[in-house]
């Protein structure tokens, strides 16, 4: 069943690939708690919460990627890379 609804409801122009995904795994979640019993609520929560947490990291650390990239910018550190990548390339050490 599972497959179906993701394939069917992406071929179907219903949703996107990640609407899809979500969709299916809200299928997977409702199937393993009331109809097959096999996942206990206590299980969800713990899950949830680790699901959270490594989204928030992922979140943080595309949060402070603007700074960063204002900050080496403004110092003029892009220039300086730039530079020494490209005298890695003349060098005996190349650049893959």
């Amino acid at each position: 069943m599972i497959p179906l609804v993701l394939v069917g409801s992406v071929m179907g122009g219903v949703a996107s690939v990640v609407e899809a995904g979500a969709i299916t795994a809200m299928v997977a979640l409702f199937t393993g708690v009331f109809v097959y019993r096999t996942i206990k609520w206590k299980d969800c929560t713990g899950a949830f919460r680790r699901a959270f947490r490594n989204s928030a990291m992922v979140f943080i650390i595309i949060a402070a990627s603007g700074p960063f990239s204002w900050l080496l910018t403004s110092l003029g550190a892009i220039g300086d890379l730039e530079t020494w990548l490209l005298g890695l390339a003349n060098s005996l050490y190349y650049l893959f």
